[in-house]
C-alpha cells in the first residue's frame, strides 16, 4: 500500500512539474537560437562588409551552403518536393504554394507572348515550377543549373520533361560558353544568399548570352542595418542585411548598368509565419538596339 501511494505521489509530481520542464525547455531553445542568430548576425555583418568594400577575398562558394554542399542541397530540393506534393492538404501551412501559384502565373503570361524560345533558372532547386511550364509550353527550351550534382540527380530521378534539362557546374562559366537566344533568365530565392559582386558579374553575362528577360523573385524585409525599409535606386548602392546570411541588393541599379528596363517590381506577402517576410518580385527587359 505504501509503495502504491509512493508510485502515485511521484506521477502527480511528475504531471505538476512536466509543463514547468518543458516551459524551461523552450525558453532554453530560444536563448540558444538567439545566441545562434547573434553570431551568424556578426558574421553576416563582417561578410556584408567585406561584400561592400570589394573585398578581394570574397569567394562566392563561401556564401550560401557550405561543407558537405550535396548533402545540403539535396535535403533542401527534398523538402520542397515534399511540399509540393502536399500543397493540397489542409494541413500544409507552406509558404511555397502562394509563391509557386504568382510566378507561375507571371511566367505563364510572358511565354504567352511567344517571343521567349529559351528559359534558364539559376538554382533551380527542385524544379516544380520548370516542370509545369515545360509541360505546357512544349516548344521551349527549359535548362535549371546548380553548383552541385544534387539538382540533377533528384529531378531526373523524380522524372522531367523531355524539354527540360537539369545541369550541374558554375553559372558564369556556362553563360560565358553558351548561347541562349531571345532568352529569359529567372533566379528564385537565390541572389539573397550571394555577394553583390557574384549578382553583378552574372547580370553583365546575360546580354552576350542572349537573354533579353530576366524575372527574379528574391526575400525581402527591414534591413538590418537600418531598422527600415531598404531604399532601392537607379543608380549604385551598396547591399545590406536582411536575416542572418541573407542580404538585400540594389536590383534596379544593377539591372539599369546591364540595360534592363523593370517592368515589374512589387511585393507578395505569402503565408511565411515572420511578421517580417516579403517576396520581391521583378521582371525586366534588356534594351534591343
Amino acid at each position: 500500500m505504501f509503495f502504491a501511494k509512493f508510485i502515485l505521489f511521484k506521477l502527480m509530481t511528475i504531471e505538476l512539474l512536466l509543463p514547468i520542464y518543458i516551459k524551461v525547455l523552450s525558453i532554453l531553445k530560444i536563448l540558444m537560437e538567439f545566441d545562434n542568430d547573434k553570431k551568424q548576425h556578426f558574421k553576416s555583418l563582417k561578410e556584408l562588409s567585406d561584400m561592400n568594400n570589394n573585398s578581394l577575398d570574397i569567394d562566392s562558394n563561401d556564401f550560401g551552403y557550405t561543407g558537405d554542399v550535396f548533402s545540403r542541397e539535396l535535403d533542401f530540393i527534398h523538402k520542397y518536393a515534399v511540399q509540393t506534393k502536399n500543397f493540397d492538404s489542409l494541413n500544409n501551412k507552406s509558404e511555397s504554394k502562394a509563391l509557386y501559384e504568382k510566378v507561375i502565373l507571371d511566367l505563364s503570361l510572358i511565354l504567352s507572348e511567344g517571343k521567349i524560345r529559351n528559359v534558364f533558372n539559376f538554382g533551380i532547386g527542385y524544379a516544380f515550377i520548370d516542370k509545369q511550364l515545360a509541360i505546357k509550353f512544349p516548344n521551349i527550351n527549359f535548362v535549371g543549373i546548380e553548383r552541385s550534382p544534387a539538382a540533377k540527380f533528384y529531378n531526373d530521378y523524380d522524372g522531367i520533361p523531355k524539354n527540360l534539362k537539369i545541369l550541374e557546374g558554375d553559372v558564369i562559366s556556362h553563360l560565358e560558353n553558351n548561347k541562349y537566344d531571345h532568352g529569359l533568365f529567372i533566379h528564385i530565392r537565390t541572389a539573397v544568399l550571394l555577394p553583390k559582386k557574384f549578382i553583378h558579374n552574372l547580370y553583365s553575362k546575360l546580354e552576350n548570352s542572349g537573354f533579353v528577360e530576366l524575372y527574379a523573385v528574391e526575400q525581402l524585409g527591414l534591413s538590418r542595418n537600418s531598422g527600415t525599409n531598404f531604399e532601392f535606386s537607379l543608380l549604385d548602392k551598396k547591399s545590406e542585411l536582411y536575416r542572418r546570411h541573407m542580404f538585400i541588393h540594389n536590383y534596379p541599379g544593377i539591372l539599369n548598368k546591364f540595360k534592363f528596363n523593370i517592368k515589374i517590381f512589387e511585393l507578395l506577402h505569402t503565408n511565411h509565419p515572420h511578421f517580417d517576410y516579403r517576396m520581391l518580385i521583378i521582371d525586366a527587359r534588356r534594351e534591343l538596339l
